[in-house]
C-alpha cells in the first residue's frame, strides 16, 4: 500500500496509495491537501481504517439508493416479523429519505438523524413511531458497516427517542355486557365475545384455526396473527416465545360466553 506524491497544477500536494479490495483486486485511491503534510494526514487515516479493517473512505453512494438496497436484502432476510419489515420498509421510504436521502452515506453526522426524528416530532408523529424509526435507521446503517460502505455508524451517538406510554384504560362489566349485547347482530360477534372473554389479541383469534382449539378441555393454542401489511392480510408464526401459549378458560352459564381462568402456560 505504498503512496506515490505528486504536485498538482492547481498547487495542491496529491497523495496516492493502492489497497485490496474484499475479492482480491486492486485499486488506487487518491487524496488531496493544500499542504504536503496534510496530503500525507489524509493517506496516515486511510491506513488505519484499512488497518481496522473498515473502508479506506466512506461510500459516496446516497442514503436513498443504501435504502432501497436494504430494503431488498438485509432488511427482508431479517428474522424480523412481517409487520416489523413493512414498518421499517414505510418509515425509511416516508420520513428518512424526504429529509436526508439526498446525503451521501458519508455525509451523514448524528445531527442529521437527530433532524429526522424532529421533523418526524413536528409532523405530530407518536413517540412510539419515532422510536420504530430510530430503530430502522440504527438497522440500516449498522448494515451499511457490514457492508464495508462506512467506518461507523452516526446512529450509535444519537439517543433514542423516548416512548410515550398512555394508561390503559378497561371496560367495566356493565359495559361489556353492553358492547356484546349491541354486537349480537355484527359479522363479528362471536370473534368479539372469544376476545373479550379470553383477552386474546385481534390477530391472535383472527388466525386460530379449529386445530388450535380443544374445545373438549376449553384450551386454545396461540401460535399465529393474522396481520394487514401493506400488501394485504398475511398469517405468520408468533415471534417470541412468550406469544406462543396457551390460552385456558371455563364455561360460564352461557356456552358461548368465556372467562379466563388466570391460568397461561408456554
Amino acid at each position: 500500500m505504498a503512496g506515490r506524491r505528486t504536485k498538482r497544477s492547481d498547487g495542491r500536494f496529491c497523495l496516492n496509495i493502492t489497497v485490496e479490495n474484499a475479492d482480491g483486486t486492486k485499486r488506487r485511491v487518491y487524496f488531496y491537501g493544500r499542504t504536503q503534510a496534510e496530503a500525507k494526514a489524509k493517506v496516515a487515516a486511510a491506513r488505519a481504517r484499512v488497518g481496522r479493517g473498515e473502508p479506506v473512505r466512506d461510500a459516496t453512494r446516497t442514503v436513498s439508493d443504501w435504502l432501497a438496497e436494504w430494503r431488498t436484502t438485509f432488511l427482508r432476510a431479517s428474522d424480523r416479523a412481517e409487520s416489523t419489515k413493512d414498518l421499517y420498509a414505510g418509515l425509511t421510504a416516508g420520513h428518512v429519505e424526504p429529509v436526508i436521502g439526498h446525503l451521501a452515506l458519508g455525509q451523514v453526522k448524528p445531527s442529521e438523524i437527530t433532524r429526522v426524528l424532529l421533523h418526524m416530532e413536528q409532523l405530530g408523529r407518536a413517540g412510539s413511531t419515532r422510536r420504530s424509526a430510530y430503530a430502522a435507521l440504527r438497522s440500516a446503517f449498522d448494515d451499511a458497516v457490514i457492508d464495508g460502505l462506512l467506518a461507523a455508524s452516526p446512529v450509535l451517538r444519537v439517543k433514542r427517542p423516548r416512548g410515550t406510554h398512555g394508561e390503559a384504560t378497561s371496560l367495566e362489566p356493565e359495559q361489556v355486557a353492553r358492547l356484546l349485547q349491541d354486537a349480537e347482530d355484527l359479522r363479528y360477534a362471536k370473534v368479539l365475545r372469544l376476545i373479550l372473554g379470553t383477552g386474546l389479541r385481534r390477530g391472535e383469534a383472527l388466525a386460530l384455526r379449529w386445530a388450535d382449539m380443544r374445545l373438549d378441555r376449553c384450551e386454545l393454542s396461540i401460535k399465529r396473527s393474522l396481520t394487514r401489511l401493506s400488501g394485504g392480510l398475511v398469517i405468520s408464526d408468533a415471534k417470541t416465545q412468550r406469544s406462543r401459549r396457551m390460552v385456558f378458560a371455563e364455561p360460564s352459564h352461557s356456552p358461548a360466553d368465556y372467562r379466563t381462568t388466570g391460568r397461561a402456560g408456554g
